[in-house]
C-alpha cells in the first residue's frame, strides 16, 4: 500500500509539476525571446503562439497537485503517507499518527501550492533578466525542478549530492549555450 502511495503521488506531482514549469518555457521562446539579441527558437514554435497555457497549465497543476494526495483521505495517514519532513514535523508536534487525514492533506496541498509558486516565480524572473544574467537563475531553476519533491519524499545526502551534480551538468550545457 505504501510503495503504491509513494508510486501514485510521485507520478502525479511530478506531471503537475511540470504543467506550470512549462508555462517558464512557453514564455522564454515568446517573450523573452523577443528582447535577445540572438533568440534561438525553433521556427515550428510559432505555431503555439495563442496556445493558452498559463491557464491550462495552472489547472492542471492545480488538480494533479490535489490528486497526488487523495488516497491519503481513504488511508491512513500515518502509514501511506511519503515519509517526509511534513510528515515528521507533524509526527514532532504530537499529532503525526493521529493526525486528521484531512489536515494532512490540505498541509501538502499549501505546500505544493507554495512550490509551485516559488518556481513559477523564479522563471518569472529568469525570462525578464538580461540574458548575460540567466546562468544564476538557470541554476536556481535546475535546482527547484530536481528538489520539488524532497517536501514529499526522504532525500538522502547521495540523493542531495546527485542532484548536484545535475544542476553542474545542465549549468554547464546551458553556459556553453548562452555563450555560442
Amino acid at each position: 500500500e505504501v510503495l503504491l502511495w509513494n508510486l501514485w503521488t510521485f507520478l502525479a506531482l511530478f506531471l503537475s509539476f511540470h504543467s506550470v514549469y512549462e508555462i517558464g518555457y512557453y514564455e522564454n521562446d515568446f517573450k523573452a525571446a523577443l528582447r535577445e539579441d540572438r533568440p534561438q527558437v525553433n521556427p515550428a514554435v510559432r505555431a503555439f503562439g495563442d496556445y493558452p497555457i498559463a491557464r491550462m497549465g495552472w489547472f492542471w497543476g492545480a488538480a494533479l497537485g490535489c490528486l497526488a494526495f487523495v488516497p491519503g483521505l481513504f488511508s491512513s495517514a500515518a502509514s501511506t503517507a511519503p515519509d517526509s519532513w511534513l510528515v515528521g514535523l507533524l509526527r514532532t508536534s504530537g499529532e503525526g499518527a493521529d493526525s486528521p487525514r484531512a489536515l494532512v492533506f490540505l498541509l501538502s496541498i499549501a505546500v505544493w501550492t507554495a512550490v509551485l509558486l516559488a518556481t513559477r516565480g523564479i522563471f518569472r524572473i529568469h525570462n525578464r533578466l538580461p540574458v548575460s544574467w540567466r546562468t544564476s537563475s538557470f541554476a536556481l531553476l535546475q535546482g527547484a525542478k530536481l528538489t520539488a519533491f524532497a517536501a514529499f519524499f526522504q532525500l538522502t545526502v547521495l540523493g542531495a549530492a546527485l542532484i548536484v551534480a545535475q544542476v553542474m551538468r545542465h549549468l554547464s550545457n546551458y553556459v556553453v549555450y548562452r555563450q555560442s
